[in-house]
């Protein structure tokens, strides 16, 4: 729109002042950040006090600056109190001493824009307004989008406080997750095949897994591996302490005793007594149990302390080297699920005993759960 269209002319504001004693230039300090290498004075600076900056050299006294200019340097244009400055400059604050001439205020409704036929289009005031609107607006969806902010936030913390209580629900699900692997790893037991000695466990089984279980035969002990070292766990066959008068070993004391008052020529019925502590393992035991006198099995009897859910099958073997076994069983002996006792059938072909010789048990069938087995070869001597 033409600039003449407007209905009244807003005044200019000018304070001039004349230089003389009545009227003189007023000194001015400013401090002041340089932006696209300039600053803007407040007021128009006078010419022959010039402006003068700490550690800095004026160029180019009037109009624009003729050359380039260093970082130690500036150039003052009189007429619109603005300084160049080097690019190196940029966004530093420096202090300006000078003597201000005055001023001139120019409303806002006399600072327009032009379009490119050289109309006015819109005046400064009118951008003015305009920004003001939409600041307003602008405030106003502000506060509308704080509101919904605050919604969000409220949804934001009671989602956290789902999150943690389902993250707290995990977490004790893990710690009872790891408490059951931790015991089963330290209850885990895997039975492999005994060995001689000690020192076999690692020629047999160099690459052992946790919970692999391995006894040693000269020692009676029986070994686990924790997942660093061999560990003694438990005493089984060998490793079963003889009995006294005071403690329980292979026998009980009391059995002990009464065996220690017990003319031998008075009895010819003896009976070697085999105990297979706990769960008894299928295959042959490791307990081997030598008869120091001559005679013949005349019977055969077990029973078991804890009785077992399904059948169990037992074997007797015989030896004289402890290499070369023979089964001397014709009938094997049974335990029926839910006994206690064997069933009676149990019968064997090869009856006589020499001194010397040497008995051990093959469990054939283990039975589900069945514990703490004893057997004992009953043997009429020849004392």
């Amino acid at each position: 729109m033409p600039y003449s269209d407007y209905s009244y002319l807003d005044p200019l504001h000018i304070i001039w002042r004349n230089g003389t004693a009545e009227d003189p230039y007023i000194d001015r300090a400013e401090y002041l950040k340089i932006l696209n290498h300039k600053v803007v004075l407040a007021e128009i600076p006078d010419r022959f006090t010039r402006v003068k900056i700490a550690g800095m050299i004026e160029i180019n006294y009037d109009g624009t600056p003729k050359k380039s200019i260093l970082p130690y340097q500036f150039s003052v244009n009189y007429s619109t109190g603005v300084i160049q400055f080097h690019e190196t400059m940029e966004s530093k604050k420096i202090n300006i001493v000078y003597k201000g001439k005055g001023f001139i205020q120019y409303p806002s409704s006399r600072i327009y824009h032009q379009d490119e036929l050289n109309d006015v289009v819109e005046s400064l005031d009118v951008i003015i307004e305009r920004a003001k609107t939409s600041i307003y607006d602008a405030e106003k969806r502000i506060k509308d989008y704080e509101k919904m902010r605050e919604l969000i936030l409220e949804t934001i913390v009671d989602s956290e406080r789902t999150t943690n209580d389902a993250k707290d629900a995990t977490e004790r699900a893990i710690v009872a997750t790891d408490k059951a692997l931790d015991a089963y790893q330290t209850t885990r037991l895997v039975f492999l095949p005994y060995v001689n000695k000690y020192d076999d466990i690692a020629v047999e089984y160099p690459n052992p897994d946790v919970g692999w279980t391995v006894q040693v035969y000269d020692t009676g002990i029986r070994y686990r591996w924790d997942g660093i070292d061999w560990v003694p766990i438990d005493l089984f066959g060998g490793g079963i302490p003889l009995a006294d008068e005071t403690i329980d070993g292979l026998l009980s004391k009391e059995d002990y005793k009464r065996l220690r008052i017990i003319d031998e020529e008075t009895y010819s019925k003896r009976a070697l007594v085999f105990v297979v502590p706990s769960y008894p393992l299928q295959g042959v035991q490791t307990i081997v149990a030598r008869f120091p006198f001559d005679g013949n099995i005349i019977g055969i009897k077990a029973l078991c302390g804890i009785k077992g859910d399904s059948d169990t099958e037992i074997a007797i073997e015989k030896s004289r080297d402890m290499v070369d076994w023979n089964n001397i069983m014709l009938t094997n002996l049974f335990f029926k699920a839910g006994s206690f006792f064997d069933d009676g059938t149990a019968s064997v072909f090869d009856s006589v005993v020499n001194e010397g010789d040497l008995f051990r048990i093959n469990v054939i069938q283990q039975g589900v759960g069945i514990q703490n087995v004893t057997l004992e070869i009953i043997i009429a001597t020849t004392i």
